[in-house]
């Protein structure tokens, strides 16, 4: 039997039957893990790189993400990995996540500050090759971590455990970074080899790196 939350509330406050409340807490405790959260779309929109759909459905799930605590395990780590990848391929500005919304320089450094915390937290748990490759986009994005973003994506291509499309563009941005063009190129032809078929047309995941700036 299931006893109200109200009263189950109540009971407690009161300590009326610990025998009773310790249930009524354990019952409450098992509905909340109990209650499905299917984020399987939020991943397929980010790796097809509709980071609008992937953050919009995190955050209809996980309204309060920002105050929750980076978790190795369960949906809730499923949907923190999402935002946070959302929020570094959006610079920091993930469309339709409310609470993620950011219109000056200041928010944005703040959700990408979340993104990077998030992101270490997980990779320094669970050394999988996804938190790895999510890692390096975190390191990527500062000069003096790019040489670390590079060796660890580079282990994880020479183990063929490469997580998802999105590291090969990774990994093809690196390469071309450090003048290693044939590499890039074979970094993006793995990228669009394991990339997901364009959905609608909207898929919009890049695998080539962008052309070197000019010297002129």
């Amino acid at each position: 039997m299931k006893i109200p939350l109200v009263l189950c509330a109540s009971m407690v406050a009161s300590l009326y039957s610990t025998t009773q409340a310790h249930a009524c807490i354990e019952s409450i405790a098992h509905d909340v893990e109990i209650k499905p959260v299917d984020l399987t779309n939020a991943v397929k929109a980010l790796d097809e790189g509709r980071l609008d759909e992937a953050a919009k459905r995190v955050a209809t799930a996980f309204p309060k993400l920002r105050a929750t605590r980076a978790t190795t395990s369960g949906p809730l780590h499923k949907a923190q990995r999402v935002m946070a990848l959302a929020i570094l391929r959006s610079d920091g500005s993930p469309p339709k996540a409310r609470e993620f919304s950011a219109t000056t320089d200041a928010e944005r450094t703040a959700n990408i500050a979340w993104a990077d915390d998030v992101l270490r937290a997980h990779a320094s748990q669970l050394r999988d090759p996804a938190s790895t490759a999510a890692l390096a986009e975190v390191q990527m994005r500062d000069v003096a971590g790019r040489g670390l973003a590079k060796e660890a994506l580079e282990d994880l291509a020479s183990r063929d455990v490469m997580p998802n499309a999105a590291a090969w563009a990774a990994l093809a941005k690196l390469r071309a970074s450090a003048s290693d063009s044939a590499g890039a190129q074979a970094a993006t032809a793995r990228c669009e080899a394991q990339k997901p078929q364009k959905a609608k047309g909207k898929t919009i995941l890049d695998c080539a790196p962008p052309p070197p700036a000019s010297s002129g």
